[in-house]
């Protein structure tokens, strides 16, 4: 929980799960999320998956809140491990752009 100015106080609360998304308002407003699915690979892990994917969302969306894994693939060939396939639902705030 963080203060903002005169006492007023800013939280934000998550449920578990990305559709069930919230949060509480905030001074002055109220915070509206959005949330983007993005599928990322990797040769090395699916550490470094999620890392590329969130990497590139950064390059391009603000505001970026977190991410929760909806599901995870193995790529095999010939029976090898080739690759590490992650689906992240992402979450980002969008901003008010209404000067007042």
């Amino acid at each position: 929980m963080a203060k903002a100015g005169e006492g007023e106080v800013i939280t934000r609360h998550f449920l578990h799960s990305p559709e069930h998304l919230w949060f509480l308002p905030y001074p002055k407003g109220m915070s509206v999320a959005k949330v983007i699915e993005v599928t990322s690979e990797s040769a090395t892990s699916f550490q470094d998956a999620v890392e590329q994917g969130i990497l590139r969302v950064t390059e391009t969306v603000d505001h970026v809140e977190g991410a929760w894994i909806k599901d995870q693939k193995v790529l095999i060939s010939e029976g090898k491990t080739t690759g590490y396939r992650v689906m992240m639902k992402v979450t980002f705030v969008l901003t008010d752009t209404l000067q007042a």
